[in-house]
């Protein structure tokens, strides 16, 4: 019983690092497996006990937990910018960074093509290092 016990301990631990519901479904397996222990079930019934529940709730209760607990994954909010109009406040060398206002915001922008100072410019990708822009007079062409 106290290494059902354990083992149930060490999954809780696992499962405050890991945090993915895994341990914490296979840690219901380790306390049947320590109830069984307690009523004196021999050691072979108890590991398929173990096995069985851990199993069964890593196959249908940890998807559940994942649904309720987890959150939704949220856009973040510069997507929304994504094919709107910007305005460079600083020019844009051909691959290297500018900056751009665009809703009241400056962003740093590149482009593979040089944009002065001034020039409108549509915003087609928002990544970790600033935003990818072209300048709306090419997609007039």
């Amino acid at each position: 019983m106290i290494i059902w016990l354990t083992l149930f301990l060490l999954l809780i631990i696992a499962e405050s690092l890991i945090g993915n519901f895994t341990a914490l479904t296979i840690s219901l397996g380790a306390i049947v497996g320590a109830t069984a222990a307690f009523f004196h079930i021999p050691l072979m019934f108890q590991i398929i006990l173990f096995t069985i529940v851990s199993g069964g709730s890593v196959t249908f209760l940890r998807s559940e937990l994942q649904k309720r607990f987890t959150p939704a994954i949220t856009h973040f909010a510069g997507e929304s910018l994504i094919n709107e109009k910007a305005i460079v406040i600083e020019k844009i060398y051909k691959n290297k960074k500018g900056r751009i206002k665009v809703g009241g915001e400056i962003w740093f922008a590149e482009s593979v093509s040089d944009i002065e100072e001034g020039e409108k410019v549509i915003i087609l990708e928002i990544n970790v290092n600033g935003m990818r822009v072209i300048p709306e007079k090419d997609l007039l062409k």
